[in-house]
């Protein structure tokens, strides 16, 4: 495969990702059982198969990362390392926008080539939030997170382990509480985030995950 082909293939695949992505956080994963005969890549078929069936994370990770290994082309194995990320991440759930800079970001792809995928997504792959949905998210996550800086001055940050799961609309917040617990270095986790928050074109959004960068800081630093 040439970088130009595989770039095009990327594209698409980042493009078709982000959709079915959303329409499987607002839906629900059997929702995509009406978009699998309509993906053209084979592999993506199997995975979208995959996850609809509820086959577990270690065994679509398995069964891709086997097909990455004995391919030997490096943009191919480049592109099914992606393909298997955006598979995992549609499984996941997260969030469309931080799966997009989760695939882009495994993708190889030059600052031009990211900026110029990015302005191919329309903003309805993405989750977009108005005023009054940031007041009520904003209210909630407040109330859920601030008892944990507690916690964490109290106890440290691997006693939060289990309980950033129980906090709802948690998006950046997990991923940098996340990385910190897994012990990756402040400046990296920092400039990570920032990335995600500097791409986000939705107003309400952009502050949302500002506000949930300032609280993960707020409880590594204690």
């Amino acid at each position: 495969m040439t970088r130009k082909n595989y770039i095009n293939k990327v594209t698409a695949l980042i493009k078709i990702a982000a959709k079915l992505n959303r329409k499987a956080r607002a839906q629900g994963i059997s929702s995509l059982e009406e978009e699998v005969e309509d993906q053209d890549d084979k592999d993506f078929r199997q995975g979208l198969y995959f996850i609809i069936d509820q086959r577990t994370p270690a065994l679509i990770d398995e069964y891709f990362s086997n097909k990455i290994n004995f391919e030997k082309d490096k943009y191919t194995r480049l592109y099914k390392t992606v393909l298997k990320r955006a598979i995992l991440g549609i499984q996941e759930g997260i969030n469309t926008y931080m799966l997009f800079y989760v695939l882009t970001s495994n993708a190889n792809l030059t600052e031009e080539e990211e900026k110029k995928i990015m302005s191919e997504t329309t903003s309805e792959d993405f989750d977009s939030m108005n005023r009054t949905a940031f007041i009520g998210k904003y209210a909630a996550f407040m109330k859920e997170v601030l008892p944990l800086a507690e916690k964490a001055r109290r106890d440290g940050l691997l006693s939060l382990t289990a309980d950033i799961e129980k906090v709802k609309e948690r998006d950046i917040f997990e991923y940098g509480m996340k990385l910190a617990i897994d012990g990756t270095a402040p400046e990296i986790i920092g400039i990570i985030l920032n990335n995600i928050i500097a791409q986000e074109k939705d107003e309400y959004t952009h502050l949302y995950k500002v506000i949930q960068n300032v609280e993960y800081i707020k409880i590594e630093i204690k």
